[in-house]
Formats: structure tokens, sequence, C-alpha cells
């Protein structure tokens, strides 16, 4: 075994490993998690970044070269700003709406989550809860043309490293917390827990849209969503995107027949077939706007239910 076969083997529990040691040491150390967590998040980043300089997945993909790496990173910014702030925000509104009172005491009066358990158990929970929404919410991005026009920025690009994971529309923000985050706040989830679901999704967001290269077991694929198996869902091949939509496991993918194991998929290039976006940033954030307003959908480039086998 080659010392760059061991390198690949080691990148993704390496990478992993530091960064929840890293983010555990400063929370039991009393840092607040908002800061901490920023703090560890970068450091994550960093570390993906470096490397993807040192092992690349793909041989001339450099984040440097990246002409839309300032797009990246601002889309990145508005939605950590604005986006998931504002779908907090409403959440808050809309379940005190609910209450007839406080967004407090109405969760009181429903919660039922277990803190009886130990964090692990928790948060185990929550990840396969928070998972399971975020694979249906994902999935719909690819089936409905309005969804698609605001998830579409994420896919347009030629090429993968790890900025791409936060290349996000700012909406994208606002709507995972209103349809994923609110239904844990409702069973109850405690803030340690939210804390953790965060911290694990960027972690292992920035790992499977990175250009580094990691090597895994075949059989591995179709539980945790890898870097292979994502990069899958980025081809350029419709087909291909509508699979692999699943977050922190694979298994609901094989669950309800989107999963395409990346041995047995070959593509040539990342990207949009026959849709064009906008270059700039502010361009990008009114494009789904100006598609909503047309109110059309494109043939070559309408969002088509992912097909079940």
């Amino acid at each position: 075994m080659t010392a760059t076969r061991v390198a690949t083997a080691l990148v993704y529990p390496t990478v992993m490993t530091f960064s929840v040691l890293l983010a555990y040491w400063g929370l039991a150390n009393g840092y607040s998690a908002g800061t901490w967590g920023f703090f560890v998040t970068v450091s994550n980043m960093m570390l993906v970044a470096l490397i993807e300089e040192l092992l690349p997945m793909r041989a001339g993909y450099r984040l440097l070269r990246d002409r839309q790496i300032w797009n990246d990173i601002g889309h990145g910014v508005l939605l950590t700003t604005v986006g998931r702030p504002l779908g907090a925000g409403l959440s808050v509104l809309g379940l005190a709406a609910i209450g007839g009172a406080t967004s407090e005491r109405f969760m009181t009066r429903i919660a039922i989550w277990p803190n009886e358990w130990s964090f692990a158990a928790q948060l185990a929970l929550a990840l396969a809860i928070y998972s399971f929404l975020d694979y249906w919410k994902h999935r719909a991005y690819h089936s409905i043309d309005a969804l698609w026009w605001i998830h579409a920025i994420h896919h347009d690009t030629n090429q993968m490293h790890v900025l791409k994971a936060g290349r996000l529309h700012l909406l994208e923000g606002l709507i995972r917390f209103v349809l994923v985050t609110t239904p844990l706040m409702l069973l109850g989830a405690p803030t340690p827990v939210f804390v953790w679901v965060g911290l694990f999704m960027n972690f292992e967001g920035n790992l499977n849209h990175s250009n580094a290269a990691q090597r895994f077991p075949s059989w591995f694929h179709y539980l945790v969503p890898t870097v292979q198996v994502h990069h899958v869902h980025h081809a350029r091949e419709r087909r291909l995107q509508d699979s692999n939509f699943s977050g922190v496991t694979s298994l609901w993918d094989v669950a309800f027949g989107t999963f395409r194991h990346p041995d047995d998929c070959e593509f040539a290039a990342y990207g949009l077939s026959g849709e064009r976006l906008p270059p700039s940033l502010f361009g990008q954030l009114l494009y789904p706007l100006r598609r909503w307003l047309r109110r059309e959908s494109l043939p070559d480039t309408q969002a088509q239910p992912p097909q079940i086998t």
C-alpha cells in the first residue's frame, strides 16, 4: 500500500476527528458557541483547502484559479448573516403566532424531546431527524421548478472545492431553518444539540464538496455521503444530479431509491447543462426572482422528479 493510498484513506477520519475535538475543547472551556463554532468551521475549511493543494482529487482544479470564489464567499456570508437569521426570526414569529403566546410557552406545551437520554443518543436522534427532513427538502429543490431556480446557484460551478459547500442562495438558509430546524425546536431539542448538528453538517459539507482526495471502502458510500457520492450529485448530467440528496447518511437515498454508487457513475464535468446563470453575485441573487416573474421553465433545464428505481 503506497503512502498516497494511506494518506487519502486517512483524510476523512483525521479531518473529522480534529474538527470534533477542537470544537469540543472550546465549548467545554466555556467559549461562546457562536464565536467558537465560527472559528472551528473556518479552521476546518482551511485544513481541507490545504489538503486540496497537497492531495487533489482532480488534478488541475485549484481553488484560487476559480473565478467564482468571491461569489462563493459572498453567498456563504449572506447565507450565514441574512438567510439563517431571517429563517430563525420567521420560525420564532410563526411559533408565537401558533401558540397564541411566546414561542417558548408554546414549545413547552408540546415538547417531547427525550432529555433523559445521553447527549450522544440525543445527537444521533437529532441528526436522523434533521437529515430525513433535509433529504426531502433537497429532493423538492430538484423536483419543483420554483425551488430549483433557488438551488441552481449551488450547482452552477464547473469545479468543486471546499468553498462550494457555502455556495447557497441566502433563501436556502431561510428555507432550511423553517422546514428542517424548526421541527427540532418544536420537539424541544436543547441548544447544545443544535450547535453540534450545525457543526457536523459544516464539517461533512466541507469535505464532500472539496477537491481533496479521499479513499473509502466501497460499502462505506452506502452509509455516508462521501466526496465521491456527493460529486455524482454535482455532475453536469441532470440524471445524476437527481440522486444522492442525503446529508449525514446515504441511507435515506438508499431507502427511497435515489442512491447512485460512485463506482457505477462516470461523468466528465460538473455544473449545469444548458442553463446559464449570471456571473455576478448580485445577478445570481436576483436569478430566482427573475425566473419566478417569467414563470417559465426551459425544456432542457426543467426540474424533473427523480426516477425511483
